[in-house]
C-alpha cells in the first residue's frame, strides 16, 4: 500500500519550505518538493518517517537538521 503526500502538507512561502505537516499513513511517504522550492528551512523534516524525497531543480539550500532523525529514507 503507497500513500503519497499532497501538496497541502507542504507550506511553502516565497519559495521557502517552511512547514510539513505530516498525516497519519501505515506507508513512509515518498515526497516531491514542487519546482520553484529555492530552500527548506532548518529541522522541516526533523524525526519523521520518509521513503523518499525528490527535490527540484533550483534548489540553493538546505538548513541545518532539515532531515535529523529522519527514519526509512532510502532514496
Amino acid at each position: 500500500m503507497f500513500f503519497s503526500r499532497k501538496p497541502k502538507e507542504l507550506v511553502i512561502e516565497n519559495g521557502v519550505l517552511i512547514e510539513y505537516n505530516e498525516q497519519d499513513s501505515l506507508y513512509a511517504p515518498n515526497i516531491m518538493i514542487p519546482s520553484g522550492v529555492r530552500e527548506i528551512k532548518n529541522c522541516v523534516f526533523q524525526s519523521q518517517s520518509i521513503d523518499g524525497v525528490t527535490f527540484p531543480y533550483g534548489l540553493e539550500k538546505i538548513g541545518s537538521s532539515a532531515f535529523y532523525d529522519v527514519w526509512g529514507l532510502t532514496s
